[in-house]
């Protein structure tokens, strides 16, 4: 199981985003990392993953956690 998440450095606090599934098979050169990154609005974070046995790149929507930067200091580089 490979975990998602969101860190925020100024309020010391985790934001789990979800676990993901990681088949056996995938490892060494073929793994599949999350590899987050942050899509240029802001509020989603796409990812490489391969829970549903294929190797495909998600996107969730993390609008919620964002909106906390206004009161809680979030960084957007502290996604993992």
């Amino acid at each position: 199981m490979q975990t998602l998440l969101i860190y925020d450095l100024a309020e010391d606090r985790r934001y789990n985003l979800g676990r993901f599934y990681s088949p056996p098979t995938l490892r060494d050169e073929i793994r599949c990392d999350l590899h987050p990154r942050w899509i240029p609005d802001g509020c989603q974070i796409c990812f490489d993953s391969a829970h549903t046995a294929e190797r495909q790149i998600y996107v969730i929507n993390v609008a919620d956690i964002v909106e906390l930067a206004a009161t809680g200091g979030l960084q957007r580089k502290s996604a993992r």
